[in-house]
């Protein structure tokens, strides 16, 4: 027998061909529709190491412009069927859970029509929803290493109570202070988390704030970003004209963001004497209340709610100034998204703008009204010195992808 091979046999040579299993991760969020916390775990997932990694994501609703942008490695989860009960008229809904024999659906759904549909506050409504949710929710079959869910509410209480994992991750995307949520109503599944995260240090203060003696890890991790992709994206052609003083504010039509604020700005500026347009992509709940204050404030000819865009990135290159009006952020990924594209930005100053902005270094911050926000337009319209010197500060700004997912590396292995 040749020699080499009974020496390869007289050794232990079996590690050289083993693989090493990889672990399995899931992460779940509400929908891929156009949204920042959508785009960053898009975005998330373009980078993710899938040498290391199986990955699995569930969507409460399969749907969303980001689906097409999904890697090929991911494997989409069917959505929970029975969340379509709650968005159907109650008559329709107890007739087809009674055509299928689902009573335990049809009691969710009458707990839900005469005891949580009209909770005031939209965020205790969706924490109150779950509560009727979870008792008609089958539990997930998959066993995971790490279960993370990436938006705040439902998506965190699914992880929570219907998937099998080793470790629970879970993200509040925003300022929990100014969400409006009950925090005796999260403090029971906060306990059973291995980690919660936010996207910014002011936001991890207050966390700590609320739930420090919880026995968990609360830290923050940021986005991640495709510079490169951004950059090739924000060439692409769009149709709308942005000739002459354009701004473009990226949100959806929600109250956090402020665009009645933006809309009643816009009406002083036209007062003023100047001759812009102002471009809100998104879309939302407010988008008839928003567009009747246009209406009355007769700004068909200057203010537009062009609604959701795939790629937003060309309307922010084109803009002459990108304007956060929100009245509380998490980090708004589309700032970061203008400082990348070095863009002249001004925002409002809600309670975490410092996160991102610092005042006459890397953005113009006003205080939250319309008459501030205006004036801070003028003031970077007609002072050209202002704008120069944001964006040569802009153009030496450093992202470190790198960083931010060592962060979750290191809590789904450790």
């Amino acid at each position: 027998m040749n020699r080499s091979i009974l020496n390869l046999k007289s050794k232990n040579y079996t590690h050289l061909f083993m693989t090493k299993t990889k672990k399995k991760i899931l992460f779940i969020i509400n929908n891929l529709n156009c949204g920042g916390a959508e785009n960053a775990l898009v975005s998330l997932l373009q980078v993710f190491d899938y040498q290391k990694y199986d990955v699995d994501l569930l969507l409460m609703k399969n749907e969303g412009v980001f689906l097409k942008k999904l890697p090929k490695e991911v494997q989409l989860l069917p959505a929970p069927q029975e969340i379509a009960y709650f968005d159907m008229s109650i008559k329709t809904a107890l007739l087809e859970s009674l055509t299928r024999f689902r009573l335990d659906i049809v009691l969710a759904r009458l707990v839900y029509f005469f005891y949580v549909k009209n909770e005031p506050v939209p965020t205790i409504k969706d924490q109150k929803l779950w509560r009727v949710l979870r008792t008609c929710l089958p539990k997930l079959p998959q066993t995971y290493d790490v279960a993370i869910s990436y938006l705040e509410n439902i998506p965190n209480c699914y992880n929570v109570d219907k998937v099998t994992s080793t470790k629970k991750i879970a993200f509040i995307r925003n300022d929990y202070a100014k969400l409006g949520m009950d925090p005796a109503l999260d403090r029971p599944y906060f306990k059973q988390l291995t980690a919660l995260l936010t996207v910014s240090k002011s936001c991890e203060a207050i966390l700590h704030k609320l739930f420090s003696d919880l026995p968990i890890h609360i830290g923050t991790m940021q986005s991640v970003f495709s510079l490169e992709t951004i950059k090739v994206m924000a060439e692409e052609p769009i149709q709308e004209d942005f000739s002459g003083i354009t701004i473009v504010s990226v949100g959806r039509l929600y109250p956090q963001k402020g665009f009645d604020l933006a809309i009643a700005a816009c009406s002083l500026l036209v007062q003023r004497g100047y001759a812009l347009r102002w471009f809100i992509l998104g879309e939302g709940s407010l988008r008839n209340e928003l567009q009747q204050q246009i209406n009355a404030l007769q700004l068909a000819d200057h203010f537009f709610l062009i609604g959701q865009k795939e790629n937003p990135y060309p309307y922010l290159q084109k803009a002459s100034i990108y304007a956060q009006t929100s009245r509380f952020e998490g980090k708004s990924r589309a700032t970061e998204e203008a400082k990348i594209l070095q863009k002249i930005i001004l925002a409002t100053n809600f309670p975490t703008v410092s996160d991102q902005l610092t005042h006459l270094e890397n953005g113009y911050i006003v205080d939250l009204n319309a008459e501030a926000i205006a004036e801070g337009i003028i003031q970077l319209l007609e002072n050209d010195e202002i704008g120069v010197q944001l964006k040569r500060n802009l153009s030496t700004c450093q992202i470190d992808n790198e960083q931010e997912l060592k962060i979750l590396y290191n809590l789904i292995e450790k």
